[in-house]
């Protein structure tokens, strides 16, 4: 059997780019009771130029919803701070429009939830997302996001 040679290693990393840099994950210094921070930058136009062969493709994705899919976490409280632009956070079917002056919205444990950069957004999206360290196995942790 040949060797696995693998595509992408991100772990260790410091940032974490992807997609030519459409998400950039910088993990930041831990807030105490925390088990997880990081700064996460959402391009909202393609971080490359239109001759790029991948180009059309990462337009493409980011003619939508940037973000994650819906999520919950069982025992963990997330927390979200928008730094830049404005994102729109998806709790329990009612969406709300965060911007900087919102300061850190939590996120309570078994919500279901999603975010992404605002339809009417005329500049990229940048956020701090942290979460509860609850001490349980199989949390939401650093080495998730490194992968």
């Amino acid at each position: 059997m040949p060797p696995l040679i693998l595509y992408h290693v991100s772990a260790g990393s410091n940032p974490v780019v992807k997609f030519g840099g459409a998400p950039v994950t910088e993990f930041l210094e831990l807030p105490p009771g925390r088990c997880f921070c990081f700064r996460q930058k959402y391009a909202l136009k393609p971080p490359m130029d239109e001759g790029d062969p991948d180009y059309e493709c990462i337009n493409a994705a980011l003619n939508h919803p940037s973000g994650p899919p819906v999520y919950f976490h069982p025992f963990q409280d997330e927390y979200f701070r928008v730094e830049q632009g404005r994102m729109c956070l998806k709790v329990n079917g009612q969406t709300r429009i965060l911007t900087p002056e919102d300061g850190e919205v939590q996120g309570r444990a078994g919500s279901i939830h999603r975010f992404y950069i605002a339809p009417d957004s005329t500049e990229d999206m940048v956020i701090i997302l942290s979460a509860s360290d609850t001490g349980l196995d199989y949390q939401l942790d650093r080495v998730f996001f490194e992968n």
